[in-house]
C-alpha cells in the first residue's frame, strides 16, 4: 500500500477481505462488504473466492475511483499484515498486526489513490463463508520501480541511505535539539552490524542467514545444512554433546532399575 517505500526489496504479505463482488458490481447486493449481510445462510464458493481475489488484484494493480465505488462497501474491512509491519517500522507505529488495515472504504480509496500502481503475484487463495484471504509478493516498490538487491547495487543504497538519515537528523535535531539520540542510535545500529540482527527478525530467510553465518561457526565449523535435524545437538549449548552422552547413560541406568523393580515377584499387601 501507500506505506511501501522505494527502498523495500519485497513484500510478502496475507490481505484479508469481508466479503468479495462477483462480475456485476453494480448490483448492491454482490457489492465487497455485502454479502455476509444478505446472504447469512451462505457461503462464498470456490469460484466466488477466486473472483473476490481478481478484484483485489485489479485494485492494487488497476486502481480508479471509479473501480473502488463499485467494488467496495462503505464498511469494506481490509487487513494486510506487510502494510502493518511497514507502519511500524517508520513513524506512523504503533499499529496491531491483527487490527484493521483500512476501516472502511473510504480509508482504502485516500491510501490506494495517493500511491502508483503495483504489480504482485497471487500465491494463494482462501475463502471463508463470509471473507477470502490472498497471499501476494511483490519485488516492486510503492513507486513501481524495481528494487531488488543486485540492482540497487551496495553503493547507491548507502547513498541514499546516508542521505535519508541527514534528514532525519536534521529534523530530529529541529524539534529536540541536543537531546535527539534516535538517529544517532540509528547510525550506531547500523555500523556495529545490529540493524541487520534486528531486521532479521522479521524474515525468515534473514533469521537462516543470519544463523548460518554469525552463529553456527561460533559452534561447529563444518555442517551439512541439510541434515540439521539430526545434528541439533551441538547448539543446545557449547557442551552439548557431553550432556546428551551423559543423560543417555542416566537413561540406561533408569531403566535397568525400572527392570529390576519388575523382575522382584509381585507380593499382595493383603497377606
Amino acid at each position: 500500500m501507500h506505506f511501501a517505500t522505494i527502498l523495500l526489496s519485497s513484500i510478502l504479505a496475507t490481505a484479508v477481505f469481508a466479503t468479495p463482488t462477483p462480475t456485476n458490481w453494480n448490483d448492491n447486493n454482490w457489492k465487497w462488504g455485502s454479502w455476509g449481510r444478505n446472504h447469512r445462510n451462505q457461503c462464498l464458493t470456490k469460484n466466488q473466492g477466486q473472483q473476490g481475489a481478481e478484484i483485489f488484484r485489479q485494485l492494487i494493480q488497476e486502481y480508479s475511483t471509479q473501480l473502488a465505488l463499485e467494488a467496495l462497501t462503505e464498511d469494506f474491512v481490509d487487513y494486510t499484515s506487510a502494510v502493518a509491519i511497514i507502519i511500524n517500522k517508520g513513524a506512523g507505529g504503533p499499529k496491531s498486526l491483527t487490527a484493521p488495515t483500512f476501516n472502511g472504504r473510504a480509508a482504502f480509496m485516500a491510501a490506494q489513490g495517493k500511491q502508483p500502481q503495483i504489480p504482485f503475484e497471487t500465491l494463494n487463495v482462501f475463502h471463508g463463508c463470509d471473507s477470502i484471504s490472498v497471499r501476494w509478493m511483490t519485488k516492486r516498490s510503492a513507486k513501481g520501480q524495481a528494487t531488488e538487491t543486485a540492482e540497487l547495487g551496495l553503493e547507491k543504497y548507502t547513498i541514499l541511505r546516508q542521505e535519508f538519515m541527514a534528514v532525519v537528523q536534521d529534523e530530529e535535531k529541529s524539534l529536540h535539539g541536543h537531546a535527539a539520540v534516535k538517529s544517532e542510535l540509528i547510525n550506531k545500529g547500523w555500523r556495529n552490524g545490529g540493524f541487520w540482527f534486528f531486521t532479521a527478525l522479521t524474515s525468515p530467510g534473514g533469521c537462516f542467514n543470519l544463523f548460518q553465518g554469525n552463529i553456527r561457526p561460533m559452534f561447529v565449523q563444518d555442517l551439512n545444512m541439510d541434515q540439521l535435524g539430526e545434528r541439533l545437538g551441538p547448539f543446545r549449548c557449547r557442551n552439548g554433546p557431553q550432556l546428551v552422552e551423559k543423560k543417555l547413560v542416566d537413561k540406561e541406568k533408569y531403566e535397568a532399575q525400572v527392570k529390576e523393580v519388575f523382575a522382584k515377584p509381585f507380593e499382595d499387601e493383603d497377606d
